[in-house]
């Protein structure tokens, strides 16, 4: 026990520990009402913000309320209508499965096929070698008792017609040497037409049950602004094409010095990029020349529909060889795809016009742009009674939804020309009688990045089948002649103007790179997706500011729900204002709390009078 001087020191030691204790227990008691408060904080944060989803769920709920009732109709609808269909469809099923096995056993497989699609089946059945002739099967066939009858074959008159047709879907003239189709001068035609890449692709792109011809008084041709007259190329081809990467961020002199080389040298250099295009549309939602429209946009629709119209335009320039196909379709092949999200089709095709002023002071990203739409445009027809009840047509539709992709060139002919019997129907009457959707607009930009007079329509048709198209054309047409000139002026504004997701990012706020590989090196398998850009949905929206709607008394006025068309605003920015760009002002629903605002709508392009389409 300490006394004394030792007692006092001790007892200095302690009070300077418990004084040291004490700092520290209040320190750490500081920090606990710190976090507490910072929770408490939080917690209220918590609470406002679950206070706000309720509401935003509650009006949510309201707002979607109708919309789920007429689904949920529309849904026992659809489930009743599919029992219904699945019960028909059972029946005739049975009923064709009886009058094929009639049918089979009346007039034998090959006449049956025959009577049924107008093409003609040889069968080789009971012969093992397929080099051999028709001839020599069925000499064979006949010593083994196969075959009984007389191999049918098609005449003489159809071979030739067939051979004409084939000839005019290659875009090559038929020798005169040429009197049947199994001599050796049709051999040597067909092997001399093999080595043009070009007619080798015109041969079934774009399907050539439609004449493709220019008709310049057609209605269709005027209001569209078809057959446009361009200048002649002026520079020289070059010893090598180059290549679709280096065309689609050239100029437009390097373009024209591509279609120099004319058709066929372009087709064999953009041959295998075009195939492997075509194979990846293959594998996304619009699978054919023939689809209809995804159902599902995504932005890898852009991609292919990308593929499906430069093989569309490089077909038609190996059809038709003329400077305006080979400017569309060098465009086409290299063109940079551009997307327009569901909803915004409308919205920016439909703005107000643009002066011409803008429209000069407009520059185009690329020189050859695509822009795509999600929900296409539709053009009206205008003439229904042209190619009403024409049996070519319905065998047309019946092809096309008869199969999963695009036909057999031989049937496509067959079916054209109705079994050879007339020339196949015009496709202006064919949009004259079924209209089109407007899928995308290819743009082209001159020397100095201006929009071109020159532009292409790039349409698909609607086949009488649910889901099905009667092919995609890409119609090169003129700016100034087109009673569309306007809807064409804000396509190139979306393209030049608005802001763009750049491809190959993810489409957040915060862009990010590629995913890297274990390796630490980026993944290298590009998606369709990759090579598109997609509209920055978020950089045209105004803000759903609460502080900026206006709140006052009912006014009694009862006006319909209506867009207001948006339109670009040149604002002055910059050192001094001196500077102007154009600023994005988004379309507006006006009384937009009325039953039927939200009601899907269809952008449906007006039908021009009949002094519009003759002045044009």
């Amino acid at each position: 026990m300490a006394k004394g001087k030792y007692k006092q020191r001790k007892q200095n030691r302690d009070a300077t520990q418990l004084a040291a204790d004490l700092a520290q227990v209040r320190a750490q008691l500081a920090e606990a009402q710190a976090k507490l408060a910072r929770v408490q904080q939080r917690a209220e944060v918590d609470a406002q913000l679950r206070a706000d989803l309720r509401v935003a769920i509650a009006a949510r709920d309201a707002v979607c309320a109708p919309q789920l009732q007429r689904i949920a109709a529309d849904r026992d609808v659809i489930r009743a209508g599919a029992r219904q269909l699945e019960e028909a469809t059972r029946g005739i099923a049975r009923h064709w499965s009886k009058v094929a096995d009639w049918g089979w056993e009346e007039f034998g497989p090959e006449s049956f096929y025959a009577l049924l699609s107008g093409n003609r089946a040889y069968l080789t059945s009971g012969v093992v070698s397929t080099r051999l002739s028709h001839d020599q099967t069925e000499a064979i066939q006949r010593a083994r008792g196969i075959r009984k009858d007389t191999a049918l074959d098609f005449t003489p008159e159809q071979k030739m017609a067939l051979a004409q047709s084939s000839a005019y879907a290659t875009g090559t003239v038929l020798p005169g040497d040429v009197t049947d189709v199994d001599g050796p001068a049709w051999d040597a035609y067909v092997a001399e037409v093999e080595k043009d890449s070009a007619a080798v692709i015109a041969f079934k792109s774009p399907p050539p049950w439609l004449d493709i011809a220019g008709q310049d008084e057609h209605p269709v041709s005027r209001m569209l602004g078809a057959s446009p007259a361009v200048d002649a190329v002026t520079v020289e081809a070059p010893q090598a094409v180059a290549s679709v990467v280096e065309l689609s961020t050239g100029s437009a002199a390097l373009r024209d010095a591509t279609v120099a080389a004319g058709a066929a040298a372009v087709a064999d250099a953009f041959i295998g990029g075009l195939q492997h295009n075509v194979t990846m549309a293959t594998r996304s939602q619009i699978r054919s020349m023939v689809a209809g429209g995804s159902a599902y946009p995504a932005p890898a629709d852009a991609a292919a529909l990308q593929a499906w119209y430069a093989v569309s335009a490089m077909g038609a320039w190996g059809r038709i060889r003329d400077v305006t196909h080979g400017r569309i379709a060098v465009a086409s092949a290299a063109a940079v795809p551009f997307w327009l999200p569901p909803g915004h089709t409308i919205a920016y095709l439909d703005s107000e016009p643009l002066s011409g002023e803008d429209i000069e002071d407009m520059r185009m990203p690329f020189a050859q742009v695509l822009v795509t739409f999600a929900e296409p445009a539709r053009l009206p027809a205008i003439d229904t009674g042209v190619l009403r009840d024409d049996p070519r047509m319905r065998w047309i539709d019946h092809l096309v939804g008869a199969g999963a992709g695009l036909p057999d060139p031989r049937e496509m002919m067959i079916a054209g020309t109705n079994n050879f019997q007339s020339p196949p129907p015009a496709l202006w009457d064919a949009i004259a009688a079924r209209g089109a959707h407007v899928e995308a607009v290819l743009l082209l930009a001159d020397a100095h990045g201006r929009l071109d007079d020159l532009f292409g329509w790039c349409v698909a048709i609607p086949s009488a089948t649910a889901g099905s198209a009667l092919g995609r054309w890409v119609i090169p047409a003129s700016r100034s002649a087109t009673s569309y000139a306007s809807l064409v002026a804000n396509a190139a504004a979306v393209a030049a103007w608005a802001d763009w997701h750049r491809p190959g990012h993810a489409r957040g706020e915060d862009e990010q790179e590629p995913a890297a590989t274990a390796g630490g090196g980026k993944t290298t398998a590009q998606r369709a997706e990759d090579t598109v850009h997609v509209l920055n949905v978020t950089a045209t929206t105004p803000a759903d500011d609460p502080q900026l709607t206006a709140k006052g008394e009912p006014t009694g006025r009862t006006t319909a729900p209506h867009r207001r068309r948006g339109h670009w605003r040149r604002q002055h920015f910059g050192p001094g204002r001196s500077q102007t760009r154009r600023v994005r002002i988004a379309p507006v629903m006006v009384n937009a709390g009325r039953l039927g605002a939200d009601r899907p709508q269809i952008y449906r392009l007006p039908t021009p009078t009949l002094s519009e389409t003759s002045s044009s």
